[in-house]
């Protein structure tokens, strides 16, 4: 459970909905469900925006990003009478459980920055748990800064640290401490073309100083 001051720090809810097979939630009555969803997220206390857009690699799962003003909020939501009506009205669409983790993102980093990109890139980054924090948010500084010099295609580089614990096979004992970043692209393409720049290898060897494994997918995302 997080501590009464994290429960008070704005939060970016990171949902990744996996999808019935051959459910489209851009049409018809499946796109009703999500949209009013997406409309009832909306409307609560400290729900500052919501974001959602499926994965472009495997459009089978459904990414939102819920920034709150703090993540008690979430939790009153949660905590409303309405709110296991709510989940029901969602369960239409699943076809497995749904992931949810919180990220503290910077008051200078704000997710909507990334999202306003034509494409997002969204990445996860997972370590040992007793590594210390200090160590990374070093490394993450020069990747920021270099990054944003270097990706003439990059429009926003945001990230910061995982409230929850998170399960990895490849940290030990698979539990692990976890740090998110969102970078916006012009296009996947463009984001490609970056990773065979001879820039890409000075900078990316200060995002893997450190995590024990890694994932990545790009998404389109539109704004609620």
């Amino acid at each position: 459970m997080a501590s009464e001051f994290v429960k008070s720090q704005p939060v970016t809810e990171l949902v990744t909905v996996p999808l019935k097979a051959d459910i489209d939630v851009e049409a018809g009555d499946h796109k009703k469900t999500l949209d009013e969803t997406l409309a009832t997220i909306a409307s609560q206390p400290g729900c500052k925006s919501v974001h959602y857009g499926l994965r472009i690699e495997d459009p089978k799962f459904l990414q939102m990003a819920i920034c709150w003003e703090k993540l008690q909020d979430h939790y009153n939501f949660e905590a409303q009478p309405y709110y296991q009506p709510f989940l029901e009205g969602v369960g239409s669409l699943l076809g497995g459980d749904i992931s949810i983790f919180h990220v503290q993102l910077p008051s200078d980093q704000p997710f909507a920055d990334a999202a306003a990109a034509p494409v997002t890139e969204c990445v996860t980054t997972f370590f040992e748990p007793d590594h210390p924090n200090s160590e990374y948010d070093a490394s993450w500084a020069k990747f920021r800064e270099e990054g944003l010099k270097s990706a003439k295609e990059g429009s926003a580089i945001v990230g910061g640290w995982v409230v929850e614990e998170q399960e990895h096979e490849k940290v030990d004992q698979g539990k692990a401490k976890a740090f998110a970043l969102f970078i916006g692209w012009s296009s996947v393409q463009a984001h490609m073309d970056y990773r065979q720049s001879d820039h890409f290898p000075e900078v990316i060897k200060h995002l893997r100083n450190g995590p024990k494994a890694m994932s990545m997918h790009h998404v389109a995302f539109k704004k609620v």
